[in-house]
């Protein structure tokens, strides 16, 4: 039985973004999807910095329901199909899952291999407060503003770090839109803690590094 789901481009647009381009690391070279808490969520990382997004797309899928899949570029390189929604069928032998834009069909492999645990390293959502952090570069942040104004249409982020110690904690990053938190940019530390005080790496990034 063929499953059915619904994904906004613009939510791709921004994953692509996220997503590694390194061919050693082949599960976080993809777009993963998943259930999570009764909403289907996108993630895209590169180890650095990830985004995970709500999809508010009516998607009924069972709990437990994960795949990763890779970057559809053919797709991606077309005009700008903002505010779009892809119909996305996955094959019935489950290795590859076809993303329709009107008439045209972009077919991409389901990848093999286990997501890193994203869930992990969720930020609170408690009054994020915008904070400086020095350990991070410009450009690496002007990434993660970018990435949540693809998804969002809008201009405007507010970014805090609020386990950072001496610039070794994640760095997070939301619309600046009150009540809006279907979407979330992350990025990790530059190195690892210079002491023991300054706590472990997040398991994500562990995970990773030792993968």
């Amino acid at each position: 039985m063929k499953t059915e789901i619904h994904l906004p481009w613009r939510a791709l647009k921004a994953a692509s973004l996220f997503a590694s381009t390194d061919e050693t690391r082949y599960i976080i070279q993809g777009i993963h999807i998943a259930m999570h808490k009764g909403h289907l969520v996108m993630v895209a990382t590169d180890g650095r910095r990830m985004i995970v997004m709500r999809i508010q797309e009516d998607n009924d899928l069972p709990a437990g329901f994960a795949l990763t899949f890779a970057v559809p570029h053919a797709l991606l390189d077309l005009p700008d199909h903002t505010g779009f929604t892809l119909r996305c069928v996955i094959g019935e032998d489950g290795k590859q899952i076809t993303l329709f834009c009107y008439d045209l069909g972009y077919v991409v492999p389901i990848l093999d291999g286990k997501y890193p645990q994203w869930q992990e390293i969720l930020p609170k959502l408690a009054n994020p407060q915008p904070q400086a952090c020095v350990a991070y570069s410009g450009e690496m942040m002007r990434d993660l503003v970018e990435g949540i104004e693809v998804f969002t249409g809008q201009p405007g982020v507010v970014v805090w770090a609020p386990d950072a110690v001496d610039g070794c904690g994640p760095m997070y990053a939301r619309p600046d839109r009150a009540g809006y938190h279907d979407c979330f940019a992350i990025l990790m530390p530059r190195s690892k803690p210079k002491s023991a005080d300054q706590g472990p790496l997040p398991f994500f990034l562990k995970e990773i590094l030792e993968a």
